[in-house]
């Protein structure tokens, strides 16, 4: 029985080792050439309506900076402003750490660069709006 186990962990081994995976790189083509353009979303969340905040009406925004890693996940998230303080920052930096980007590139080469945006939370509906 030991000598089975040992077979299949040492043919699951061997058959991992032997398989290639490909590096996806963002900035180039298929065939190598390098890319240029802009950085753009690909899936964008909205952040909750914090309950106490829609129970009270309270009505505000908050601007946020970040940047995009190699793989277009966000990263150093940081509030710039936010009104009232405090009350919709969390929710929003939740939801913006589940943003995903397609990375800006210029010339094949990843250009890391702040990206602003901003959430406002008005009070009408459920839903938040974001530019």
């Amino acid at each position: 029985m030991r000598v089975l186990i040992t077979s299949i962990v040492l043919l699951t081994l061997v058959g991992c080792k032997s398989t290639e995976t490909k590096v996806l790189d963002l900035c180039k083509g298929e065939l190598g050439e390098p890319k240029t353009r802009a950085a753009a979303y690909t899936m964008k969340f909205e952040p909750k309506y914090p309950q106490e905040a829609w129970e009270n009406n309270i009505k505000g925004y908050v601007t946020l900076t970040f940047a995009l890693n190699a793989s277009g996940h966000t990263e150093n998230i940081k509030v710039i402003e936010s009104v009232p303080a405090g009350v919709f920052d969390q929710e929003s930096v939740n939801a913006l750490k589940r943003w995903r980007y397609l990375p800006k590139c210029h010339n094949g080469l990843l250009v890391q660069e702040p990206i602003e945006t901003t959430f406002t939370f008005d009070g009408q509906g459920e839903e938040v709006l974001y530019r």
